[in-house]
């Protein structure tokens, strides 16, 4: 009988935890099922901006969604044993329908609704829940002008002109009570941050003392305990715009007739907060990003390690490590050298020198033979060319680029000296005879 009861009571908390953001996670998404509508409307009639005029079109577009809903409203309103054609007012606000939408849905009646929609069971609860959004967003206003029309007259009448009028008549009322939403849905959201992020510290902390355990394997670390608070507040919000709220409340129905746990939006959060946390350190801790299968081997290799340093009371641990990790003896080593921390190519090599460590790797891609031919054949062409006359040495520079500038055409090299092209092509072809004689040492004899 105790066991019993300690377990109501411990299902009850769950529920209580559960319910505890339930409205805050209802309002942030009511707030922006009508700004994802406003976002709609604006990218289909970019031809219109007046601010009346888009309410007017936001408020047209939920009367639709909700009159063309009129089947779903049928099935629910018998399934409640309410009348199957209500008006617009008697499904709203504290109405039957709306607390069987607001709380854990029936699983017969997704069931029912499955079958008026001919779609499998979590498209109806998707659907039922995307239904209630829209008679929340609805300003009350709009009751007021619209409640007395049945569903089936709404979306008879929803095209025509007098209702359009009055909707552009009435459209800077219903805009007022529409910011005041988007207004609410950001409070909300805020709320849902400051209520989780100690969450967020908790695990940040957590991670952090990982990383100051493993300090000794490399040099200072770059990260720092803000930027993790930091990710973890961007996985935080991320959660929570994708949480579906509705699914939880149903799942957490069938968890507690089952005698299971409920499942929290900290449960939901936490795994998406060590994620983003992790996916940051394995980016950040190195030079290079290390593959995720890389770096939870050097976690498990790091944990291990530090076991085996206290049991053993030494620090040469890693034949024991090896065999501890049933690891081959190469695959070990090659897990092991990513520890090794990256080292700059602009260290100088000693303490009196100005010798980097780049200056003393050599480019494997340079020939050295060519490259010194090359040389040599560079140094006797200046040498000859201190031979030529003054004008011949400035037609070859600027016939060829010899002084590292471009190199020009016949046309325009004869325009820069003002002579004619066929002047210039013989006086190249001249200043290139001098060049091939042997004795200067550039051609063969």
């Amino acid at each position: 009988m105790e066991n019993l009861q300690s377990q109501q009571v411990a299902m009850s908390r769950q529920v209580m935890e559960l319910r505890k953001d339930l409205n805050l996670f209802f309002l942030f998404n009511t707030s922006r099922q009508y700004r994802l509508l406003r976002e709609l409307v604006i990218s289909k009639t970019s031809g219109r901006s007046e601010p009346g005029w888009i309410t007017a079109e936001v408020v047209r577009n939920l009367l639709a969604r909700i009159a063309g809903s009129g089947p779903v409203v049928q099935e629910i309103q018998s399934f409640l044993g309410q009348p199957e054609d209500p008006t617009l007012s008697e499904i709203v606000g504290a109405s039957p329908l709306y607390r069987a939408l607001y709380g854990p849905i029936d699983r017969l009646l997704v069931a029912r609704v499955s079958d008026v929609l001919d779609r499998e069971e979590d498209f109806a609860l998707n659907f039922l829940a995307q239904f209630l959004l829209d008679l929340a967003v609805l300003p009350r206003e709009l009751v007021d002008d619209f409640g007395h029309f049945r569903l089936k007259e709404l979306r008879d009448q929803i095209d025509t002109i007098p209702l359009d009028l009055k909707l552009l008549e009435r459209a800077p009322i219903y805009e007022q009570n529409l910011e005041n939403l988007v207004a609410l849905g950001h409070s909300c959201r805020a709320q849902l941050i400051a209520n989780y992020e100690p969450l967020v510290f908790a695990i940040a902390r957590q991670r952090w003392a990982g990383l100051a355990r493993g300090a000794h394997r490399r040099r200072e670390s770059p990260i720092t305990f803000d930027d993790l608070v930091q990710q973890g507040r961007i996985a935080l919000m991320n959660a929570i715009e994708k949480f579906n709220i509705r699914r939880v409340i149903n799942d957490s129905r069938r968890a507690i007739n089952n005698g299971r746990d409920v499942v929290s939006f900290a449960s939901y959060a936490r795994p998406a907060i060590h994620h983003e946390i992790s996916d940051f350190i394995r980016h950040n801790l190195h030079a290079m990003a290390m593959p995720k299968e890389v770096a939870a081997e050097r976690q498990r290799m790091a944990l291990m390690e530090d076991r085996l340093r206290e049991e053993l009371g030494r620090d040469d641990v890693e034949q024991e490590l090896c065999d501890a990790l049933e690891m081959t003896w190469e695959k070990f080593l090659k897990i092991r050298h990513s520890f090794l921390p990256a080292i700059s190519l602009d260290n100088t090599v000693g303490d009196d020198t100005e010798l980097t460590l780049g200056d003393t790797i050599g480019d494997s891609s340079v020939n050295v033979e060519e490259a010194v031919c090359s040389r040599l054949m560079s140094e006797k062409m200046l040498q000859a060319l201190k031979t030529l006359p003054e004008r011949d040495r400035q037609v070859l520079n600027l016939r060829f680029g010899l002084d590292g500038n471009r190199e020009l055409t016949l046309d325009e090299l004869g325009r820069e000296l003002g002579i004619s092209r066929q002047a210039v092509h013989k006086t190249v072809g001249r200043v290139l005879k001098k060049l091939r004689d042997p004795g200067l040492g550039l051609v063969d004899g």
